[in-house]
């Protein structure tokens, strides 16, 4: 019933505030050490450097996704 419901609801919000905080770790860690290696490695000195940033707000269903892939 609704019970089971909001459970499955509250596991999900748990569930994607620990993915948010996960892929925000990784992209600051990829940011602050890998994007300025390669520039640096393939540019020398380089002022500007592309930033990485995680985009939650459209995951897909992992079926069709392995469907596809």
């Amino acid at each position: 019933g609704a019970g089971s419901y909001a459970l499955g609801q509250v596991h999900q919000d748990v569930r994607m505030s620990r993915l948010h905080d996960i892929t925000h770790w990784v992209a600051s860690v990829l940011n602050e050490q890998w994007v300025p290696a390669i520039c640096h490695l393939n540019y020398g000195s380089h002022e500007e450097m592309p930033t990485l940033v995680p985009d939650l707000s459209h995951a897909g269903d992992p079926n069709q996704e392995a469907q596809r892939d």
